[in-house]
């Protein structure tokens, strides 16, 4: 829902339904900005935000959401 409200034009939108696939992705293509869901499945948000902070990705501006 909320990648909805993101303008596709102005945007290149990459999505990832997991943590360790969200690495992949990010590894491949460094994005920015980050938009984490706190709760998903297999890693955490938290532990993606952490892997994403390591020197290896250049990673600049990140941020976390939750459905909670």
């Amino acid at each position: 829902m909320l990648l909805a409200r993101i303008p596709q034009p102005d945007y290149r939108v990459l999505a990832a339904r997991s943590g360790e696939q969200a690495l992949i992705l990010a590894a491949g293509e460094p994005p920015d900005p980050v938009l984490l869901d706190i709760t998903m499945p297999e890693m955490d948000g938290y532990t993606v935000l952490t892997r994403l902070r390591e020197p290896s990705f250049r990673t600049a501006h990140t941020t976390g959401r939750t459905g909670r």
